[in-house]
């Protein structure tokens, strides 16, 4: 999915996916010369719920 689907998904902002990314916390796929992409499965795994 799109940076910005992934916002919507997660309820944040593209700006916090960046940065999750950045960070080495969300793996990002490049799709063409420009797009970045997403997985669905990595977004899941990056919620954790409290104890």
């Amino acid at each position: 999915m799109t940076l910005q689907e992934a916002a919507v998904y997660i309820s944040t902002s593209v700006k916090t996916v960046r940065r999750r990314i950045a960070a080495g916390e969300l793996c990002a796929y490049l799709c063409g010369r420009r797009g970045l992409r997403v997985r669905r499965e990595d977004l899941d795994n990056l919620m954790q719920p409290l104890q």
